[in-house]
Parts: C-alpha cells; sequence; structure tokens
C-alpha cells in the first residue's frame, strides 16, 4: 500500500510540453502572413488612441522609425507613432496639412 503513495514522475515530460507548445504554435500561425511595408507618402487611415468616437482618419506616412512603426500626419497636422497593424492603406487622394 505504501507504494501506490508515491509519487511517480513520468520520462520526458519537457521534451513533450515543448512539442506541445511547437505544434499549437504551428497551427495558430498557419494562415499568418506579414504586411507589406509602407512607402513615404502613402496615404492610410487608423482609429487615433484615445478617439470617444472610434472613426478612423485619414493620414500621411512620414516615415518609418522601426521595424513596424511608422510617424504619421493627420489632416488636422496631428502627428503619431503607430504600429503596422493599426494602419490601413487607402486608395484615397493625398491630404492638405495643416500648418
Amino acid at each position: 500500500m505504501p507504494k501506490l503513495l508515491k509519487p511517480t514522475v513520468d520520462k520526458d515530460v519537457y521534451q513533450k510540453i515543448r512539442a506541445n507548445k511547437d505544434k499549437q504554435a504551428a497551427n495558430y500561425n498557419k494562415g499568418a502572413k506579414d504586411l507589406p511595408e509602407l512607402q513615404k507618402g502613402d496615404m492610410v487611415r487608423f482609429i487615433p488612441p484615445g478617439s470617444l468616437t472610434k472613426e478612423a482618419v485619414k493620414a500621411r506616412v512620414d516615415q518609418q522609425v522601426g521595424m513596424r512603426s511608422y510617424e504619421v500626419t493627420t489632416e488636422d497636422g496631428a502627428q503619431y507613432r503607430c504600429n503596422r497593424k493599426h494602419l490601413r492603406k487607402t486608395k484615397e487622394d493625398d491630404i492638405l496639412i495643416k500648418s
């Protein structure tokens, strides 16, 4: 009876957990793709942080700051730094920036 009370430890537990995580990651990333880079002057739309209406505003890309980060200027002259996943490229005409 005391033999049944002793805990048993499975072998290769870490490897099994790692293999399961890798399998889950592969399934999750199956349909993933990288977004194309934006060029200076491209027109985009995004929802500004803190916006109460959650309405997308038109902006122009000023420059790429990091791997996935861009500086953009909106129609009213406000400047933002946004991650690429928040920016949606549009085919709209260029905007006039108020100085």
